[in-house]
């Protein structure tokens, strides 16, 4: 489980637009559930495709995932040439496999940037599930989960939700590029 601590991000990229919080309050009420039902509050039936579960082609270093968990658990590995043993397994086979590989040591700092490149691979050119995030409108899209993740979603109302803020942006990224 995550230690709660939030660290700034070094990598470059794609912005991520997630700020260091130096206020424990303030943490708390920005990551609160907005109290409104333009809401998608969990990735599971109709909104499964949001989830990393989702299997669909990720293409991330000249390397395509069967799923977003599957490219995300490879970018652990420090060396490239390693991150094979990820290709044509299923995202459940490739979350318990990442939980037994030696990480990449500067991990906790890099990982939000990993998610976002993942979440762009996935999203940004997969035109079918691009044009059904764009299509979630302004809605909050919301993690939530019953296995006590806090920091990628939301469990019984506490929660960072690193990966619905993600997605949102990508979303807001995505909407711009299309209007364009």
């Amino acid at each position: 489980m995550h230690s709660g601590k939030k660290q700034a991000l070094t990598q470059t990229g794609p912005s991520l637009g997630i700020g260091k919080q130096s206020n424990s309050g303030l943490q708390k009420k920005l990551f609160q559930r907005p109290k409104t039902n333009e809401s998608i509050n969990g990735f599971f039936h109709e909104y499964r495709w949001l989830s990393n579960f989702w299997e669909c082609p990720v293409t991330v270093g000249g390397l395509t995932y069967d799923s977003a968990e599957a490219a995300y658990q490879a970018s652990k590995l420090p060396d490239g040439a390693n991150r094979r043993i990820f290709l044509n397994i299923s995202a459940k086979e490739a979350k318990k496999k990442g939980r037994s590989i030696e990480i990449r040591s500067d991990w906790e700092r890099c990982k939000l940037f990993f998610m976002m490149l993942v979440l762009y691979a996935k999203f940004g050119k997969n035109p079918e599930l691009r044009e059904k995030l764009i299509a979630t409108g302004d809605k909050h899209l919301e993690e939530t989960n019953t296995w006590g993740d806090t920091y990628w979603g939301v469990c019984k109302g506490e929660g960072e939700n690193h990966l619905g803020r993600l997605l949102m942006k990508i979303r807001s990224q995505l909407s711009q590029q299309v209007q364009l």
